[in-house]
């Protein structure tokens, strides 16, 4: 009889253990990442490390879905929503009006080895809304300006100092512009920028003191003089002071010079070419050759401020996901200084935004090549996340080529 009672305790052991085992083997989540600048494989790295780092979770199988923010709604409707979420910030006050993702202030709250105080707090505040912190950054560019030093030195400018204002721009620009051989068209440029951009022309606006929407977000403000004034100044750099390339129906126009890029793209590229003196613009839009010794400046300050934007990855958890717990502790890590670490290698895209980890972001801007490297940090210092991607109207854009053909 007792033989028989410890037969069936072990049976009941082992069978208890059994569905345990295909309890846990049934754990799946999805995430939901960015397509571009090489995310993919680093969301596997990161996923791999986490793994590495976490044995007690050997059994979740995390599958990537690469595409972006509008594969959420569609997920969604069709009964297969991702348990994380990596996109653009942005797309932060949609994703919360639709109810798709989940507040964090809980899984904060009670977590005591997650440290708050460790981010760079303009890069947490855009996983913000309404209080409410729902994304987790892993890393941010912010945009300032870069400037190319020898051209200045060549027409004997100085860098500008940090403080320097619109006008300071638009004078060292005038003075930067110029024709080299005789043509009576200009050969190299004082300013440039990727002036399509939702990331860049709202920079204008903002500092001038407008904005394109109101902060309920239900009312276009595009009409308000102040945000008039941001357009117009930006747009008269191209225009009426002619020290940016005039681009009409996406070719360069009324210069000396060629460019094999298209429409907003084209500034960038004479940038990189040494045809420029500024271009406003995150470290993404860095020059990938030593042609010339370059640095970085923060904004110009306007009327209303020197405002920058804050473009920032977030990992977020869905709102329907079956295992927060355990969601949270893969946000936690791809968004900590070891998941920022991962797969790190210049060659990939990803390498050239920056930690959202304070002392981490410092040591990695000290030895950079860039001049004044640390001015990043100072532009985030004041950035704030970009113009909303509207859950109803999408991205407000603006028709500059009608501008630019005057």
């Amino acid at each position: 009889m007792k033989e028989k009672l410890t037969l069936i305790v072990m049976a009941l052991v082992m069978v208890l253990a059994a569905s345990t085992f295909v309890q846990a083997e049934k754990i799946e989540l999805t995430l939901l990442g960015m397509p571009h600048a090489n995310n993919p494989e680093w969301n596997e790295a990161g996923i791999a490390a986490w793994k590495e780092a976490n044995p007690q979770y050997a059994h979740v199988e995390v599958s990537l879905v690469n595409a972006f923010a509008a594969q959420l709604d569609v997920m969604t409707a069709g009964g297969t929503p991702p348990d994380i979420v990596h996109q653009s910030s942005s797309n932060i006050p949609g994703m919360v009006y639709k109810g798709h993702l989940m507040d964090l202030g809980d899984f904060i709250k009670k977590d005591s080895s997650f440290n708050l105080a460790s981010y760079v707090p303009s890069a947490l505040e855009a996983g913000r809304y309404k209080n409410v912190q729902y994304g987790l950054p892993r890393a941010w560019s912010a945009v300032g300006v870069m400037y190319n030093k020898e051209l200045l030195e060549t027409r004997g400018l100085a860098v500008p100092p940090n403080d320097w204002t619109w006008n300071d721009l638009l004078n060292t620009a005038r003075k930067a512009t110029f024709d080299s051989d005789g043509d009576n068209l200009p050969n190299t440029y004082g300013f440039g920028d990727q002036y399509t951009s939702h990331h860049r022309w709202p920079i204008w606006v903002w500092n001038t003191g407008g904005d394109l929407l109101n902060e309920a977000l239900n009312v276009a403000t595009l009409t308000d003089p102040k945000t008039v004034d941001g357009v117009s100044f930006h747009t008269s750099l191209y225009t009426e002071y002619g020290v940016a390339p005039r681009i009409v129906d996406n070719v360069l126009v009324g210069s000396s010079l060629t460019s094999s890029a298209s429409g907003a793209s084209i500034p960038r590229d004479l940038f990189h070419r040494g045809y420029m003196a500024f271009f406003q613009g995150s470290r993404f839009d860095r020059p990938t050759t030593d042609r010339f010794v370059y640095g970085v400046l923060p904004l110009p300050k306007g009327p209303g401020g020197d405002t920058s934007v804050m473009v920032m990855d977030f990992y977020a958890i869905h709102s329907s996901c079956k295992h927060p717990e355990i969601a949270w502790s893969l946000v936690k890590f791809l968004t900590s200084t070891e998941g920022y670490a991962v797969a790190q290698s210049p060659d990939k895209t990803y390498y050239w935004a920056l930690s959202p980890h304070i002392r981490q972001v410092q040591q990695t801007l000290i030895p950079a090549p860039e001049e004044q490297a640390l001015n990043w940090i100072k532009v985030a210092e004041n950035a704030r996340r970009p113009a909303s991607v509207h859950p109803a109207i999408g991205i407000i854009g603006l028709d500059f080529n009608s501008v630019f053909k005057g």
